[in-house]
């Protein structure tokens, strides 16, 4: 591998810039001039140095997912804030416990969406990450310009915790990675589902193993091999334990998973970051994720037999002495060259920025 390119994103004075992972990621190809346009969802709130939280953002304020968008496969960004309607927002502590599948006051999609549709895109959002959080979704068929939504996702556990991961199969079908709470109402479990008749209707498919005890599974990012397999790479923590990505695969479009592998195990408490993951041309798959535990950065494995094994760690960047960092999104431009997009910060009171990385996955 080789790094091409690092660009700055996004950064302010007295901002915070975080999170990808929990917005999305797109491309499109520009036909008349061969350009890959890029557009990132991204969470901008204010920092907060002296924050004893782990993240350096001021809880007290108000944040709001935003958008940066690239025309020239990913080397210079510009930011945009369209219009994106915030569901009828009850609280947390609106939703009655007893109220199981209370998320009537998110609306229902009233007509069926074009998943084939030019410049269409998805991205879900959420409440929180435990009971009895909700989720939602936007779409959107002018690459990000404009979105419709917010629309209810189905209660398929006690909370909804959904971040993007999908994967069109036609115009009315794509399947999508879920992440809900456990029995307990804590995150999390990871698990498919397919989204039918434009997502009209809703089927909840396989789990990607055991519920975690003390612990979660959340935030998958899948990838369908060329033999029709699904391999999904997870974010996995054992409260006092370890932390790593964990490997699923399936060889019946969802309905059944089975842990393959895992990568970047850590016991260090600051560690654990979700995988941002993608199928290359030539049929190996390449996973990208931050590391939390010194040395500090962000790393690329490949694996060249769908996810069973996987290359020794490759740092696209290991400048920081900050673990407040990472959750990347990624996309691979038909050059065969990869774009990937985090926050990232040089040491623990630093400014939290959005940092984008081009690089070459040859071997």
């Amino acid at each position: 591998m080789k790094v091409l390119h690092q660009s700055i994103v996004a950064k302010a004075d007295d901002r915070f810039y975080g999170w990808p992972a929990n917005c999305g990621m797109w491309s499109w190809q520009n036909e008349e001039n061969g350009r890959t346009e890029i557009l990132l969802g991204l969470i901008e709130g204010y920092h907060l140095a002296d924050h004893g939280t782990g993240h350096a953002i001021d809880e007290t304020r108000a944040r709001h997912t935003i958008f940066a968008r690239s025309l020239d496969g990913g080397e210079t960004w510009a930011l945009e804030r369209p219009d994106l309607p915030w569901p009828d927002v009850k609280s947390l502590e609106e939703i009655e416990p007893d109220e199981e599948g209370d998320n009537a006051w998110i609306p229902l999609l009233g007509e069926p969406m074009d998943f084939t549709a030019p410049g269409f895109a998805l991205m879900f959002q959420n409440m929180s990450t435990h009971y009895p959080s909700r989720s939602w979704f936007y779409y959107t068929y002018d690459k990000g310009h404009t979105w419709f939504g917010p629309y209810r996702v189905p209660t398929f556990c006690k909370g909804m915790s959904m971040r993007t991961d999908y994967t069109v199969l036609d115009s009315q079908t794509l399947f999508v990675g879920m992440t809900g709470t456990r029995e307990d109402g804590h995150e999390g479990i990871t698990f498919a589902a397919r989204l039918c008749d434009g997502g009209l209707r809703w089927e909840r498919l396989g789990t990607m193993g055991e519920e975690p005890v003390n612990g979660f599974r959340i935030m998958p990012s899948t990838c369908i091999l060329p033999d029709g397999s699904y391999v999904s790479a997870t974010r996995y923590c054992i409260k006092g334990g370890v932390r790593r990505l964990e490997f699923f695969k399936s060889t019946d479009a969802g309905l059944t998973w089975k842990k393959i592998s895992d990568v970047g195990a850590s016991d260090d408490q600051k560690a654990g970051n979700p995988p941002a993951m993608r199928l290359l041309a030539d049929g190996r798959l390449l996973v990208v994720y931050g590391k939390r535990d010194a040395p500090h950065g962000m790393i690329a494995h490949t694996s060249a037999d769908g996810g069973y094994t996987w290359s020794e760690p490759f740092y696209l960047r290991r400048d920081s002495e900050c673990a407040d960092l990472g959750y990347p999104r990624m996309i691979v431009r038909p050059d065969g060259m990869a774009v990937t997009a985090y926050y990232y910060a040089p040491t623990e009171d630093s400014l939290r920025f959005i940092g984008s990385t081009i690089f070459d996955p040859a071997e």
